[in-house]
């Protein structure tokens, strides 16, 4: 398979001075299940255009097993690509798209009719569509349709050095995207492939992946694998966007009292910190939802006050927003909890996974011990 390294990679689009993507860096190592996480417009469908040559690189540097591809022609790099829409052709059956790639004139390796017509076999088995060979588009499901975009992708001989995906399950329902999750990961497990895969679902990241790139505006927010990205995020951006519901930011000031720390917000009680924080001053306090105890009676340690606004039931859990100090707190809890709206409750959060981040620069100070603000 291959090795991916892009190096300070920017692109800018008709001469604007404004980066789609801004001298990002990453690497993806061989058989590697790479995600690239983040909303719309944060570069993502940019960089992996990049990385299969359909846009040329500004500035910076792409390689693959270690040889300069940067100015290489797409045809000649080896990398297959997966888009969100099919891209199928309606007249042509199952076997006639997946032998198109194999029949292109631009082909370094020509093949004879056997040959194509056991590679369309063998992958066509591989996503389970070897019974639906003679059907056209139009008689599939999304899902086969999906499976049939993804075979003809990864049908090339010789094999693709770098599979790389565009958003390839985001219009599917959710069952289908749960089904499709589990075979991409099959599917990677199974050829082995060296795969960057874009989306801005923070599940499907978490599900995939070997490692997680969160970009944002162009920028590289974080890497790593998914449960440091979960558990350490290093700004608020990051803890935002990977968590649902997402983490809750208090805006407050941290303050010496005697031989402990206190965090003040608004006028609610001080909120007695159980460590001793990087810095007093002020703060936005950030938890998840699912770190906060809620209880109609005081707990014995520090805790918030708020009234229940609304009760989101998720299936096995509900979404509580409670209005604490006219700031809206989301706390993730069982379904049988028995709150209504208008209810006076107690929230304590779990110390252990408090974050603090910088109120100006959003990045994140400190938590427990300085790391873990996970949930």
């Amino acid at each position: 398979m291959a090795h991916i390294v892009l190096k300070n990679a920017t692109k800018r689009y008709n001469g604007s001075k404004i980066a789609a993507v801004d001298h990002l860096s990453i690497e993806c190592k061989d058989k590697e299940f790479l995600a690239i996480l983040g909303p719309s417009g944060a570069g993502k469908t940019s960089t992996l255009k990049m990385i299969a040559g359909v846009e040329e690189i500004s500035e910076g540097k792409l390689y693959i097993d270690d040889k300069d591809m940067t100015n290489v022609p797409s045809q000649n790099r080896n990398v297959s690509m997966v888009f969100e829409s099919y891209a199928l052709y309606p007249h042509l059956t199952v076997r006639e798209n997946l032998a198109f790639p194999l029949k292109a004139p631009t082909r370094i390796q020509k093949l004879t009719k056997m040959e194509i017509d056991a590679k369309v076999e063998e992958w066509a088995t591989i996503v389970g569509l070897n019974k639906l060979l003679d059907r056209k588009p139009s008689q599939l499901s999304g899902g086969q349709r999906q499976r049939v975009s993804l075979a003809r992708a990864l049908v090339r001989s010789p094999e693709p050095n770098v599979i790389l995906m565009d958003e390839p399950i985001a219009h599917l329902d959710a069952k289908l995207r749960n089904s499709m999750r589990a075979e991409l990961k099959r599917l990677h497990q199974d050829v082995g492939a060296t795969i960057i895969y874009v989306t801005h679902d923070y599940v499907e990241a978490m599900a995939m992946a070997d490692r997680i790139v969160v970009l944002n505006n162009g920028n590289m927010m974080q890497q790593g694998t998914p449960k440091d990205i979960y558990e350490n995020p290093l700004n608020e951006f990051v803890a935002s966007t990977v968590g649902e519901p997402p983490m809750n930011f208090l805006r407050g000031e941290i303050e010496k009292n005697k031989n402990h720390y206190d965090f003040i917000f608004k006028d609610q009680l001080p909120l007695k910190l159980e460590f001793i924080p990087e810095k007093p001053g002020m703060v936005d306090l950030g938890i998840r939802p699912s770190e906060i105890q809620v209880s109609h009676q005081k707990p014995e340690q520090s805790s918030f006050i708020g009234y229940v606004e609304n009760i989101l039931p998720t299936g096995a859990k509900q979404i509580m927003e409670v209005n604490v100090s006219n700031t809206m707190v989301l706390v993730k809890t069982e379904r049988d909890y028995t709150y209504h709206k208008g209810d006076m409750v107690h929230l304590l959060p779990a110390f252990e996974k408090i974050c603090f981040f910088d109120p100006m620069n959003k990045k994140r100070t400190s938590g427990k011990d300085g790391e873990n603000c996970n949930g």
